[in-house]
This record gives C-alpha cells, sequence and structure tokens, in this order.
C-alpha cells in the first residue's frame, strides 16, 4: 500500500494558486527549497508541484513588495483581510506557537523519561 507523504508541497502549492487566483496583489517571484526561485509568469507553469514553496513576493499598484508565506495568514493579507502590519504579528504569533508547543513537548518526554529511569532503577 502506498502512502502519499508530499502533503506539505501539495498544501503549499495550493495556498500558492490561491493566491495567485484571488490576490489584490501580483505574485512576481516564487522562492522554493534550496534557494530554487522563478520570476517569470510563464515559468511559473513549469514550477513542480512537488518541490516545497518557502515564500512568495507580492508587488501591489504602488511597486512596494511584500514577502508571504504560502499558508493561509498569507492568503489573508493577500486579499486584504489584513494588513501587512497585522499579517507579520500573526506569524509570530503563530510561531511561538510551534516552538512553545515543542519545548513543552520535548520537556514532558525527558520528565517521563527521567521519573521512569528513577522508577526502574
Amino acid at each position: 500500500m502506498c502512502v502519499n507523504n508530499d502533503f506539505i508541497e501539495q498544501f503549499a502549492y495550493k495556498m500558492y494558486e490561491e493566491i495567485n487566483k484571488s490576490s489584490l496583489f501580483r505574485v512576481v517571484r516564487v522562492e522554493g527549497i534550496e534557494g530554487t526561485y522563478l520570476n517569470s509568469e510563464s515559468s511559473k507553469k513549469q514550477w513542480d508541484s512537488k518541490n516545497l514553496i518557502t515564500k512568495l513576493v507580492l508587488k501591489d499598484k504602488n511597486n512596494n513588495s511584500f514577502v508571504v508565506n504560502p499558508d493561509s495568514i498569507g492568503l489573508k493579507f493577500a486579499t486584504g483581510e489584513i494588513s501587512y502590519k497585522e499579517y507579520k504579528r500573526m506569524q509570530k504569533l503563530d510561531d511561538f506557537k510551534w516552538i512553545s508547543f515543542s519545548l513543552l513537548g520535548i520537556s514532558f518526554l525527558c520528565l517521563m523519561i527521567y521519573f521512569l529511569l528513577k522508577f526502574f532503577n
């Protein structure tokens, strides 16, 4: 039985397509993992959807550039629901949550190992 395990790449590509389709901004650059990127509109069709998209560079009508991640928060900014300042704040909060939960999980596992070793020795 084969299991499809490239769901992160597929999600990032799906969010890129949503941002490209419904954005108030123009997508001028797509950056992928390992430093790969695309600039022109014609070569975006050649992008391998299995390559992980890490950042999108958007430009508005005044030629202001904005760098967003291909996620739900980036989609909210691209559709105009939130400002760029609010986007950055939400992104920092999301990063803080991931780091906090990771550290909490690691601490819990370390405590469990410590008490198990103390109990069985």
